[in-house]
């Protein structure tokens, strides 16, 4: 598909009734003839916006020590080792901490203790922290957290359908289009047929509604 459908779908999607607070983009692709009870059709992933999320992201730290007096200055959040024990004894607040940011960056001696006290509450919300946001005591939360502000989460387990967050209202059609054709692009290369899995593409501002831009 042209990229010029995408734009013009993203145009008809800014016709919704304006709001009082900014609005995302959000992409809603639906799948056919797929089998997501065999694991490799399950989507866990992270993916780089070509023009960025448009918007701030934000972003919790586990650490103690130096790397926790650095991270203080990138990130929204330091949640130290005991501040997370008592997250693991009180469900209600663990899951305010997993709806409040949008990524987890954990030092890596602390990983164990994490996965048990948030684990619970973050692994089904597809926030489990990646590779890359596991660090060393010695590592470099300002280069993680400037690399996140490009990054969107991609989960499909027991539906066929994959949401995405693919830009903000401040930024251009083009670059929204550009970075709905990333997401499009990583599922053609997932998928074996994707001519036929691919069902339907809608995008829609937080608040608007829905825009098919593609399928049959």
């Amino acid at each position: 598909m042209e990229k010029a459908h995408y734009i013009e779908a993203i145009k008809k999607a800014r016709e919704a009734k304006k709001r009082r607070f900014s609005q995302s983009f959000d992409l809603a692709v639906s799948l056919r003839h797929i089998d997501l009870k065999k694991p490799q059709n399950k989507i866990d992933t992270e993916l780089t916006l070509p023009h960025g999320r448009g918007k701030g992201v934000t972003v919790a730290m586990i650490a103690d020590g130096e790397l926790a007096k650095k991270a203080s200055e990138f990130v929204q959040q330091v949640i130290s080792p005991d501040e997370l024990n008592k997250l693991g004894k009180d469900r209600k607040n663990a899951k305010k901490i997993a709806g409040q940011f949008d990524f987890f960056v954990v030092q890596v001696n602390l990983m164990q203790n994490f996965a048990k006290s948030l684990g619970p509450v973050l692994g089904p919300r597809g926030k489990m922290p990646k590779p890359g946001q596991i660090i060393p005591p010695q590592g470099d939360p300002e280069a993680v957290v400037k690399g996140l502000k490009s990054k969107i989460r991609l989960t499909m387990k027991s539906q066929p359908v994959l949401h995405a967050f693919v830009g903000h209202e401040s930024q251009n059609d083009e670059d929204i289009a550009e970075n709905v054709l990333a997401v499009v692009n990583f599922l053609e290369h997932k998928l074996e047929n994707p001519i036929h899995q691919i069902h339907s593409i809608y995008i829609k501002m937080t608040m608007g509604p829905a825009i098919r831009i593609g399928g049959e």
